[in-house]
């Protein structure tokens, strides 16, 4: 579910959000997921939902590190799965890290999110990149 406070009240984010759990409640889905909530938004949803998102898509880089976010996924057992956007990988000090490591720029985001205990789902358009940031988790 993706929502922003900024457009609609949270009264219809909790609306939406409680069709979902009767989905979950009755068998037709699985699990309920929220994608770029922000720490407010999902404290939020927290104190007023029966059932606990199973995964967060949130943007997570080092230039956007919500320490606080990852804190209250991991106290509510919600996973978390972090992205970035390109900007990032032509950061001059992105740069000079993949230069000094012999690594690609993604490939220098993909292991810092990783090692702040944060899932990571890598997209390429193009084969070469997706085999190197498939593999950077063990190789950076």
């Amino acid at each position: 579910m993706q929502y922003s406070m900024e457009i609609e009240p949270a009264n219809a984010m909790l609306e939406c959000y409680r069709a979902l759990e009767d989905l979950h409640s009755a068998g037709k889905i699985k699990d309920i997921g929220a994608y770029k909530f922000s720490t407010e938004q999902l404290e939020y949803l927290l104190r007023r939902c029966a059932v606990v998102p199973a995964m967060l898509q949130a943007e997570f880089h080092p230039y956007l590190y919500r320490k606080r976010l990852v804190d209250i996924c991991r106290d509510n057992s919600i996973r978390m799965q972090g992205f970035c956007f390109i900007k990032c990988v032509e950061d001059p000090v992105i740069i000079a890290l993949s230069r000094k490591y012999r690594k690609a720029p993604a490939q220098i985001i993909l292991r810092w999110i990783i090692q702040h205990g944060v899932g990571v789902l890598p997209k390429s358009k193009t084969p070469p990149t997706s085999k190197r940031t498939r593999t950077s988790s063990t190789s950076v």
